[in-house]
């Protein structure tokens, strides 16, 4: 992985964000009219099938080898130090010769005593010092410093952990490619015991975050399903504000600290996407059942990003073609009685989809969940929460813009008005997290309560005081007095 700048992060991240936001506009389009035109109206078909097309990445380290080596490299310290000879054999099956048990490793050495090297030309603070008191008849030190050193010794396991935590980043990535250059001669059984020791935690955090990801695009689609996209998308925005308030309690970043500027942008952000839905909607909708499952998907959406967000802080901890693999095999393998009960309460009939219509919802899973999933999680990790959360409000009006060109559909003037500060949010909190959390608004607040408060205040007569007045007076004259000695005796030397 290149070292990358924050500055270098940040633009690389809003990049990849603003192509997320292209792949779901096309997305968002084929998915319309697979309901709607193509009559295939089947919200939980539609969310099981993206989600378990996830899967197909762990076929890729199956039978790809470069993903593999990316999985074998993002180990803190691939191969054990003391497992490798010079000639490339492995030892790490041999157990130590004085370990207890088997299994036990001794994390630091028998204790070893050498003598100190004290400096020779002044006291070393131990003998000479108590002969010297002892001659001068004065009272000895209380305090001694012993002659000898205990010593230990680390393992070489720690001692190249120890090593590899206190290199910097750039060092750090030399020798995980050594490291991995040696896992190359290793044994079969031993490259997967390693490899079992990686995929192990990211599989619990798949686990974890399985459920709220798919439950949230569910709550997204159904929503979608029972209303019209736009009033959708009015209420998907609050994930912003939500992302705000889970960041400030779950923060990850500096970057997800609460402040005035961000919460003002946030308002004006969905103040945006309100004016440019409300410019698309065209009839009437039912209000209650259509706004609980908008605001439920946009809230567990949120939940989600935040709290992975937390448990990993950077893109190199965690290995996200494997996470999200493993997210499709548990969609795969958990919410498939969703069809039973579906079909058998009549709420969703279970039906296979035509040829072309399996032709729409494979491409739309691969381009507009898969792929677009995977590249907007790396840019939230690249960015912060809030920035990615806020960039899904530019999926509207681009949205709006592709009816605009595809279907030549005509929107009023507040589409276009109201377009302008939904970039302009987005872009404000960019520029805030990149400035270390500036609250341009809070000073600004601070700087008017503090001319509101100088305006108001009133001068204060001051009452003199005779002995005061006096002694200022006295003060004056004797430093006039001194000014004029200073005088007289510069003019005298000259």
């Amino acid at each position: 992985m290149v070292d990358l700048s924050p500055g270098q992060r940040l633009a690389l991240g809003v990049t990849v964000l603003a192509l997320v936001d292209i792949l779901w506009v096309t997305s968002s389009e084929l998915t319309e009219y697979i309901f709607k035109v193509d009559g295939y109206n089947k919200p939980f078909f539609s969310t099981y099938l993206k989600n378990a097309m996830f899967s197909l990445f762990l076929l890729g380290f199956l039978v790809w080898p470069p993903w593999r080596s990316a999985c074998a490299e993002r180990q803190e310290l691939l191969v054990p130090m003391e497992t490798m000879s010079e000639d490339g054999a492995s030892s790490a099956g041999s157990p130590a010769p004085n370990s207890p048990t088997p299994g036990f490793r001794r994390a630091l050495s028998e204790p070893e005593f050498v003598p100190v090297m004290f400096d020779e030309d002044r006291s070393s603070g131990t003998d000479s010092e108590d002969q010297a008191a002892a001659a001068g008849g004065r009272r000895r030190r209380a305090v001694r410093f012993s002659r000898v050193k205990e010593v230990r010794q680390l393992c070489e396991r720690d001692a190249g952990q120890a090593l590899f935590a206190r290199l910097s980043y750039r060092a750090s990535v030399q020798l995980r490619r050594q490291a991995l250059l040696r896992a190359a001669r290793l044994p079969p059984g031993q490259v997967a015991r390693l490899a079992l020791q990686f995929t192990v935690p990211v599989a619990r955090l798949a686990l974890q975050f399985t459920v709220p990801f798919v439950l949230g695009q569910y709550c997204y689609q159904l929503a979608l399903s029972l209303s019209e996209a736009a009033y959708v998308n009015i209420l998907s925005s609050s994930s912003g504000l939500f992302a705000l308030v889970l960041a400030a309690v779950f923060p990850s970043t500096p970057g997800d600290r609460f402040t005035l500027s961000k919460l003002l942008a946030i308002t004006i952000n969905i103040g945006g996407v309100v004016a440019v839905s409300l410019s698309g909607l065209q009839g009437h909708f039912e209000l209650p059942l259509d706004a609980l499952w908008a605001l439920a998907g946009a809230f567990l959406y949120a939940s989600y990003v935040v709290l992975l967000r937390a448990r990993v802080d950077h893109e190199d901890k965690l290995d996200l073609i494997m996470f999200f693999g493993f997210v499709g095999a548990f969609t795969a393998l958990l919410f498939w009685p969703g069809f039973l009960a579906g079909h058998y309460s009549g709420y969703e009939p279970f039906q296979l989809p035509s040829r072309q219509q399996w032709m729409f919802l494979v491409a739309n899973g691969l381009i507009g969940t898969v792929l677009s999933e995977l590249l907007w999680m790396w840019g939230c990790l690249l960015t912060s929460t809030l920035i990615a959360t806020l960039s899904l409000s530019a999926t509207i009006p681009l949205t709006m813009a592709a009816d605009v060109v595809l279907r030549s559909v005509h929107y009023p003037a507040s589409f276009y008005l109201g377009s302008v500060p939904i970039f302009a949010a987005s872009v404000a909190v960019t520029l805030l997290a990149h400035w270390d959390n500036w609250d341009p608004a809070l000073e600004g607040l601070r700087l008017a309560a503090g001319c509101c408060c100088r305006c108001r205040r009133r001068p204060v007569a001051i009452r003199s005081d005779p002995a005061t007045a006096e002694q200022s007076t006295s003060l004056i004259s004797a430093s006039d007095d001194e000014d004029d000695e200073e005088e007289e005796f510069i003019r005298t030397s000259t």
